[in-house]
């Protein structure tokens, strides 16, 4: 078998023939062409479009009830009145079954929805794996002969797999994130626009962090992608390779070769986990003291007689579902990435150049 033609920036040492599979992305991974595999992966996804507009719909309909339960915990705030020490009984029961009505509600569209993408999910991961299976028997070997057999066997299965689980996690709670940050920031608004100012002061803080957090913790993980790839090509081709590695006494050459990506690949899965573990619970915080920002404000205009205990009440749970999406969504950011090179790498098979057809 004939080696491809050496490259500077191979990274891990290769067995017998094959381009290693480190060369497939560089340190600073990212979709070489983000927008041209999403709207093949878009292709792909829309073929499913009946359980798509379903999913969007009960995905509205869960919106609007989540923006419905801060209004009903105002008013049942608003039941109890202070200064008489007396509680409107029967107008609370009504207001605590409708809430409860809502919860239940919501948990019912959510598990619905959960169980509709799975099948979506799965479903897509079935017609990739059959087109790329397929294309695999039409490919010449000089494709197999310069290709690492593992890199390959970790796309049909692996990067295939990454993609099924963010379709199956990010598309409603996307769309429901845009449509909670936007339905919260107008209910906001209509409440009381001084507390709407001092809730958005934690804004800039959050952009800041995620920024900052996101770009390393999407370095360390695009390169545990690529260590994990090329720990399969190696185990793969020393395994497929294992008389030849025999017969020149190359085992100890090939465990300090295995060690060596098996290091690689611990070292970013540990930074990774690390850098996007960091992300949530500091997230949290700047929530928490934007969350204490809106009760003193809110404290201070309900001393002067302005809004009332229950309003404050519904203001800042409105805040707290501003502020949890953006979360989400920052989350939802490495997954995103990661599926897209995924996607990039399984269509660059679908794009080689398959075996000529036999002249008769």
């Amino acid at each position: 078998m004939a080696d491809s033609p050496k490259s500077s920036t191979d990274a891990v040492p290769r067995i017998g023939s094959g381009r290693s599979a480190a060369n497939r992305f560089k340190p600073t991974e990212k979709p070489k062409q983000a927008r041209h595999t999403l709207r093949r992966l878009l292709r792909i996804y829309i073929k499913q479009w009946q359980y798509i507009l379903l999913a969007i719909l009960f995905t509205l309909l869960s919106a609007i009830l989540s923006l419905c339960v801060p209004l009903l915990i105002g008013e049942a705030v608003n039941t109890f009145d202070l200064s008489t020490y007396s509680v409107q009984t029967s107008l609370l029961t009504r207001i605590l079954t409708a809430l409860l009505a809502a919860y239940f509600a919501t948990w019912g569209i959510t598990t619905i929805n959960g169980w509709m993408m799975a099948g979506v999910s799965q479903t897509i991961v079935k017609s990739m794996r059959t087109s790329l299976y397929s294309k695999l028997q039409k490919l010449p070997l000089k494709f197999y002969d310069t290709h690492p057999h593992g890199d390959t066997m970790s796309r049909i299965t692996n990067d295939i797999d990454n993609i099924s689980n963010t379709i199956a996690q990010t598309t409603t709670e996307l769309f429901l994130s845009i449509l909670n940050i936007t339905g919260s920031f107008i209910m906001m608004l209509v409440l009381n626009i001084p507390l709407t100012v001092v809730s958005l002061i934690s804004i800039p803080l959050v952009l800041l962090l995620t920024r900052s957090i996101a770009s390393r913790s999407r370095f360390n993980f695009m390169e545990q992608f690529r260590a994990l790839g090329s720990l399969n090509g190696m185990i793969e081709e020393s395994i497929q390779e294992i008389k030849m590695v025999k017969a020149f006494c190359k085992e100890e050459d090939m465990l300090t070769k295995f060690s060596s990506c098996n290091q690689m690949l611990r070292h970013y899965s540990i930074k990774a986990q690390i850098w996007s573990g960091l992300l949530m619970p500091l997230m949290n915080v700047i929530n928490n003291i934007s969350f204490g920002c809106v009760a003193c404000a809110g404290g201070l205009l309900s001393v002067h007689g302005i809004i009332s205990v229950g309003t404050i009440a519904s203001f800042i749970t409105y805040s707290k579902q501003f502020g949890q999406p953006l979360n989400n969504i920052a989350s939802m950011f490495n997954s995103i990435q990661s599926a897209l090179a995924g996607a990039e790498r399984v269509f660059e098979i679908m794009d080689e150049a398959e075996e000529p057809h036999d002249i008769s």
